[in-house]
């Protein structure tokens, strides 16, 4: 547990129902939905989201008193990308802070406490997508050591997606092939699809 200006991070209470974990997310993306972003886990119901990290996923909360006011959770998965070749990775998602807490240093508080959690759990590599044009998040991300690896397009949301990777064991990515990696992974996605992954070409 950790806690600054009467702030903790610890994982989630059997006492704090999903349904809270469900309305931290979707009030934190309330002006993303005004933009007409669609975002798949803030649609999720409570239930739904219990049932996404039940058996390999773990859900944290930053609280102030008993009021929670932010939220992440990571699941472990078993990737074979050009980052992660047929290794287990987290994957880092949900991670949400009440509107009026932001910009307080919640976020990167809840980061920093899940990061620890998965070296507990011994798994050297973490993953985040954020929104392309979410530069605030990348940048905090950036500033803790992830690294831009590719670039995704899904049919659900209506924007592209930059996917972030981080090792926390003594490998380490090579800059010049991160880069030329996103590079391609970029030109790649933005000359196929469009947002939302609709194919631009009809060819195949």
């Amino acid at each position: 547990m950790t806690g600054k200006n009467n702030i903790i991070v610890c994982e989630k209470p059997e006492w704090v129902a999903w349904d809270v974990i469900h309305d931290i997310l979707w009030e934190a993306h309330k002006v993303n939905r005004e933009k007409g972003m669609r975002m798949r886990n803030p649609a999720l119901s409570g239930k739904e989201i219990g049932e996404l990290l039940r058996n390999h996923g773990k859900c944290f909360v930053a609280m102030e008193g008993n009021k929670v006011i932010g939220t992440c959770s990571f699941v472990l998965k078993k990737r074979n990308r050009w980052y992660a070749r047929n290794e287990n990775l987290a994957e880092l998602i949900m991670a949400a802070v009440l509107p009026e807490y932001q910009g307080r240093g919640v976020y990167k508080k809840l980061l920093t406490y899940r990061e620890i959690a998965v070296k507990k759990e011994k798994v050297h590599i973490m993953e985040m997508s954020t929104a392309e044009h979410n530069k605030n998040v990348q940048n905090i991300l950036k500033r803790n050591g992830f690294i831009p690896v590719s670039l995704r397009v899904s049919s659900f949301g209506k924007h592209y997606s930059v996917v972030m990777a981080k090792r926390t064991d003594e490998k380490s990515y090579s800059k010049l092939e991160t880069s030329l990696r996103y590079a391609w992974s970029y030109m790649k996605i933005k000359f196929l699809y469009k947002p939302g992954g609709v194919k631009r070409f009809k060819i195949w």
